[in-house]
C-alpha cells in the first residue's frame, strides 16, 4: 500500500458522494478507478438505481474529497474495484501526508 502511484484518478459519484466499495471484512473502501468503462460498470452493478456520474476531479479536489473520507472513517481507497476483488488498496491518510508534504514544499499534486 506504500509504493508511490501515478495515476488520473476517476471518481463514481452516487448522488453527489463518492462511490464507496465494501472489502471482505466490512470495511469500507473510497472507489477509485483508473478507466471510464471499469466505472460505469460498477455503477451498473451497484447503483442502478441511483443519480451517478463520473468525475475526474483536479488533484485539490480529489485532496478534498479523500479528506472528507477520512473524517467519516474511510481510510482505505480501493482501485478498480469489482464485485468481490479490487486491483490494489491505498491508505487515504498517506496519501494526506503525501499531500500535505507537497504543499508545503510547493511542489505539484499528483497521484
Amino acid at each position: 500500500m506504500n509504493e508511490p502511484v501515478t495515476l488520473q484518478p476517476l471518481l463514481l459519484l452516487v448522488e453527489g458522494a463518492p462511490a464507496l466499495w465494501r472489502l471482505d471484512e466490512g470495511t469500507l473502501a473510497l472507489a477509485v478507478f483508473t478507466d471510464k468503462a471499469v466505472a460505469e460498470q460498477y455503477a451498473a452493478e451497484f447503483a442502478a438505481q441511483q443519480p451517478w456520474k463520473i468525475a475526474s476531479p483536479e488533484p485539490v479536489q480529489a485532496v478534498r474529497a479523500i479528506a472528507e473520507c477520512v473524517r467519516q472513517g474511510v481510510v482505505v481507497a480501493a482501485l478498480n474495484p469489482a464485485a468481490s476483488k479490487a486491483s490494489r488498496l491505498f491508505d487515504l491518510k498517506a496519501i494526506l501526508r503525501q499531500a500535505r508534504d507537497k504543499l508545503r514544499t510547493g511542489e505539484p499534486l499528483t497521484f
